[in-house]
């Protein structure tokens, strides 16, 4: 087995649990958030879903854009180690499986864990993200 298969394998996993968060956060804030600004509660960045707006506070915001930028490095991280893989190497295994779904299950946590804080210490320090998605 190959040392680059692992680690793309891993990139997988880390790859869909940034995905899946984002889509299953979007999904939430959609679900629950106001239509309209309140300012006075912080809720003041617009988010898109086909021509429906809805509104975030900065951390959510920040926080859906740090998961977009991951997801996209992780994916190009893991394409450029796959690409240079051999054709047989790139066959699934129950190795490499084990590898992803023990990758996605350690990233959730680590997103469930890390998440709220590392937004909300960009977004204190200035790094307010929105790519209004």
């Amino acid at each position: 087995m190959s040392f680059r298969k692992d680690i793309a394998a891993a990139g997988v996993g880390l790859a869909l649990a940034f995905f899946g968060t984002h889509m299953w956060m979007f999904q939430s804030y959609l679900s629950s958030s106001p239509t309209r600004a309140v300012p006075d509660q912080g809720v003041v960045r617009a988010l898109n879903n086909h021509g429906h707006y809805f509104y975030v506070s900065d951390t959510e915001a920040t926080g859906l854009s740090l998961l977009w930028l991951a997801f996209l490095v992780s994916g190009l991280v893991v394409g450029s180690l796959v690409v240079r893989l051999s054709k047989s190497d790139r066959a699934p295994t129950v190795r490499s499986s084990t590898i992803i779904a023990g990758s996605l299950l350690i990233s959730i946590g680590a997103i469930y864990l890390l998440g709220r804080p590392i937004a909300a210490f960009a977004v204190s320090h200035g790094a307010s993200l929105n790519f209004g998605m």
